[in-house]
């Protein structure tokens, strides 16, 4: 089981890249969720335009944050047997 443990900035950056690759998968007909109402908004958020901002903050972000989404990846679109824990911690500058 892959474990990370994040502060909510880093956590932010890994939801833009899950909903990045999600519509990306989506377009392409790679893949598609079981759940309805969610392939819906992934779609909306297609045609609203929003991939271009999450691309930008994708491209923008600390390559780390990058690492730690593929860590996780395979378990947020269900494959094979992977499980992952996502800790989300408070800013320590709080």
């Amino acid at each position: 089981m892959a474990q990370i443990t994040v502060d909510p900035d880093v956590f932010q950056n890994i939801v833009a890249c899950f909903l990045l690759e999600a519509m990306q998968t989506r377009e392409n007909g790679t893949y598609s969720f079981s759940n309805e109402m969610f392939n819906q908004l992934l779609d909306h958020m297609w045609n609203g335009g929003i991939r271009s901002n999450l691309l930008a903050m994708y491209l923008s972000m600390d390559g780390n944050d990058r690492v730690k989404y593929k860590m996780i990846a395979d378990a947020l679109f269900n494959i094979g047997n992977n499980s992952s824990l996502i800790r989300v911690n408070p800013s320590k500058d709080k």
